[in-house]
């Protein structure tokens, strides 16, 4: 982390939630998780606000736990959820499933059988995570993560597990496969595993 940068061309990144500074070669802030910006972007400034007047504290710490997963700064004033306006897109795809959870598709046949098999699935997910928050270069919890957030990509709601819980797994879940996919930092893949983790652990 640093404290400034030279003039001309921003030689910083910012945490746009607590507005640490850090090098260009960190992406992820450390102590909130959210992707840093330059603030010398035109436009960094700019946000805009939800009135969330009726959600619950529940679906606020929901909302919140899903921004984070998609690397999103965000602040509540009051009932209100601001967000940078670049972010806008993202957001209300998260708003809209916590607020619509029975929008999510669930397929059709055998909700039982199905659950037995989402049940595997958030464990695979939930060891494998653990294991990178502490080893993230261990390869048989990436290929294990690789496959089943592949898997829980194509799998119905499973039954009796709330929609918007479920799509926030999908996202930390995604979140963590695509770092892998990219060979990300260690310290990034590290942030999205834990997260992921905490996710599933009320879960298994």
């Amino acid at each position: 982390m640093t404290e400034g940068g030279a003039g001309g061309e921003s030689a910083v990144l910012a945490c746009p939630r607590c507005a640490a500074t850090y090098l260009p070669t960190v992406t992820i802030c450390a102590d909130c998780g959210v992707v840093l910006r330059d603030p010398s972007e035109p436009g960094a400034e700019d946000e805009v606000a939800y009135e969330l007047e009726d959600w619950t504290p529940e679906q606020r710490r929901t909302a919140g736990r899903q921004l984070d997963a998609e690397g999103v700064a965000w602040r509540f004033e009051g009932d209100e959820l601001v967000v940078a306006e670049a972010d806008a897109d993202v957001v209300e795809e998260v708003l809209d499933v916590i607020d619509n959870p029975d929008s999510l598709p669930i397929e059709d046949g055998d909700e039982t059988e199905g659950d037995d098999g989402a049940a595997e699935l958030l464990s695979v997910l939930y060891v494998a995570s653990d294991v990178l928050v502490n080893d993230p270069d261990n390869s048989a919890a990436v290929v294990e993560l690789l496959e089943a957030a592949e898997s829980a990509a194509s799998a119905s709601l499973p039954y009796g597990l709330d929609g918007a819980v479920w799509a926030e797994v999908l996202r930390d879940s995604e979140a963590v496969a695509d770092l892998l996919g990219e060979g990300s930092r260690e310290e990034d893949v590290v942030v999205a595993a834990r997260r992921l983790r905490d996710t599933l652990r009320p879960l298994v």
